[in-house]
């Protein structure tokens, strides 16, 4: 099974760039962390737990959870095969060196699509985006605005608005931790002898979601297994 890494700082379009790799092949499956949890909480009282407890000015789940969860994922796709894309995960080195353990044992196959752009571009994004709690309940997306009913989306004529950690301050810290554990990240997925691809986000919408199909069809179709050297 392939694994792909959707990765890139707040504002560079993860989910736009989702969205349009879901749509290629029917035996694409999407992890998201955040997601994932609140689903294993149902039944799972620990996770649940842990999800409540969570102090992290954040919101992102401890290490120990995120890992755990992950691997749960992983281990639960692996007999289905196909690809697994997991959006903004790894987050952090420790989330990667584990990630990468379990890929080995497991036998996946993988790389990394990062999305970049300059840091005044992703705060320019991130301050005007908008999401529609009707069409996207899960507030992933930007919406479409009306053009001409401003603050209205395009689709449903719902009232839109600003995600709470897209708040400027929130969205300054959330850029900042990004650029905190890349570099790291990156390292440990190289030092394995995985692709790490970059994709210039500062670009049109469509021009960025043709170029990250292109990387990810290459992908997906030279799947680079995991190096037997220990993480650097």
């Amino acid at each position: 099974m392939d694994v792909v890494a959707l990765l890139g700082p707040p504002g560079s379009g993860k989910s736009t760039v989702a969205a349009a790799l879901t749509a290629t092949r029917r035996d694409l499956r999407t992890f998201r962390l955040r997601e994932f949890a609140q689903q294993q909480a149902r039944t799972d009282r620990a996770v649940a737990m842990a999800m409540v407890n969570n102090r992290d000015s954040l919101g992102w789940l401890p290490d120990s959870l995120a890992t755990g969860l992950a691997r749960r994922a992983l281990e639960g796709h692996v007999c289905h095969g196909g690809v697994l894309l997991m959006e903004s995960y790894p987050g952090v080195p420790l989330q990667a060196a584990c990630l990468l353990d379990d890929m080995k044992r497991l036998g996946c196959t993988g790389g990394v699509i990062e999305l970049t752009a300059p840091e005044p571009v992703l705060l320019d994004r991130i301050e005007r985006r908008l999401v529609c709690s009707v069409c996207d309940p899960q507030r992933r997306r930007p919406a479409q605005l009306d053009p001409e009913k401003p603050g209205t989306c395009a689709s449903c004529g719902a009232a839109l608005e600003q995600r709470s950690n897209d708040a400027r301050r929130v969205a300054e810290r959330r850029l900042a931790r990004y650029r905190q554990y890349a570099p790291r990240t990156r390292t440990l997925w190289q030092s394995n002898g995985l692709d790490w691809c970059t994709v210039d986000a500062d670009q049109d919408e469509s021009c960025v979601v043709t170029t990250a199909l292109s990387v990810f069809r290459a992908l997906v179709r030279i799947p680079t297994s995991i190096s037997t050297k220990g993480h650097a």
